[in-house]
């Protein structure tokens, strides 16, 4: 892409959604083309949820976790003197075809149904897709609970006691 903003954005999108299907929910972090009507539009007309999330906040934004080894990958790449547009493309097979740490299941794997090839070696391994997607549906909501519980602690959180009829200050 060589510009960001919405006229570039939606026939990107829209090209990923032909091939994989539409999302029910799609998260950005606010940035400029996504504030667009052209976008909201976009997104409505396909029924897709356009959830933000608060940018430069590790906790909310995932991906930020993800670019730091990819970019240095790619940034050791350009020091040797290397493809780093074919190290990037290395990068994202081998991270797509390991086990995330919540689901213990490749992107890949989830995306497709199956497990992806890469140069490492293998064990051939059927994976049933609904008891698979099951039991990744279930260790993600206790990673989940157990991210939540450990930030809980550590903002010292408290779960607050409100009952109908009580008074508030506003």
């Amino acid at each position: 892409m060589k510009k960001t903003d919405a006229p570039h954005l939606i026939p990107c999108l829209d090209e990923i959604f032909t091939t994989f299907g539409l999302p029910k929910k799609v998260i950005s972090d606010n940035g400029p083309p996504f504030q667009s009507k052209e976008i909201k539009k976009f997104m409505d007309d396909n029924g897709i949820q356009h959830k933000t999330i608060t940018p430069l906040w590790p906790q909310a934004n995932e991906s930020g976790t993800f670019m730091k080894p990819l970019m240095k990958a790619i940034r050791t790449a350009r020091l040797q003197k290397q493809n780093w547009r074919r190290t990037m493309q290395e990068f994202l097979l081998n991270y797509r075809a390991t086990p995330h740490t919540a689901t213990q299941v490749a992107p890949a794997t989830l995306m497709f149904g199956r497990n992806t090839r890469t140069r490492l070696p293998q064990t051939d391994t059927k994976t049933d897709k609904n008891a698979l997607d099951h039991s990744v549906e279930q260790r993600d909501k206790e990673q989940g609970q157990r991210m939540k519980e450990y930030a809980d602690r550590r903002r010292q959180s408290k779960t607050t006691t409100m009952n109908i009829g009580i008074g508030v200050r506003a």
